[in-house]
């Protein structure tokens, strides 16, 4: 048993409010350690001295003025109880987003966007990889209207080619 354990039994063994085995195991305690038979002598002195004094008894209403009183303090301290809750919760809330936002970043596929032809160039790309296979397919009458439709695949139609 720990001196901690030991301090909280020896009071409460005072009080006359231990379990049998805890009675037991504090003796066995008190047998091995030196300090907390000092501890116990303690608290039975100052329990001695507090039985020789005389308390006055207390004013009238006493009791009537002091229970809205705890009752006040007791509802501050739930409230100052959240609010504790409450500042401990916002680090962590912030840490969980900044880390899920930074997950879905890594973990999520970035969108290819289509290029135009300047910024293929600029790239050092082809501009024709779309075109290759048309041109390879060897026919020479398809390979004009092919090259055509290729190249107007993503416009609007507005713009007509002459011959």
């Amino acid at each position: 048993m720990k001196c901690k354990k030991a301090e909280k039994l020896i009071s409460r063994s005072l009080d006359r409010a231990l379990k049998p085995g805890e009675e037991e195991e504090l003796l066995k305690h008190l047998e091995e350690c030196h300090l907390c038979r000092q501890k116990k002598e303690e608290y039975k002195n100052i329990f001695g001295m507090l039985g020789e004094q005389v308390f006055p008894e207390p004013k009238p209403y006493f009791w009537t003025r002091l229970k809205p009183k705890l009752r006040r303090e007791a509802s501050y301290e739930s409230w100052l109880a959240w609010k504790k809750w409450g500042l401990r919760a916002v680090p962590v809330s912030l840490l969980v987003l900044i880390v899920f936002a930074s997950l879905v970043m890594i973990f999520v596929p970035s969108e290819q966007k289509e290029l135009s032809s300047a910024e293929i160039l600029l790239q050092n790309q082809n501009p024709f990889i779309d075109s290759l296979p048309l041109l390879e397919e060897g026919r020479v009458e398809n390979e004009n209207i092919h090259l055509i439709f290729t190249s107007i695949n993503g416009e609007n139609g507005v713009r007509r080619y002459f011959p």
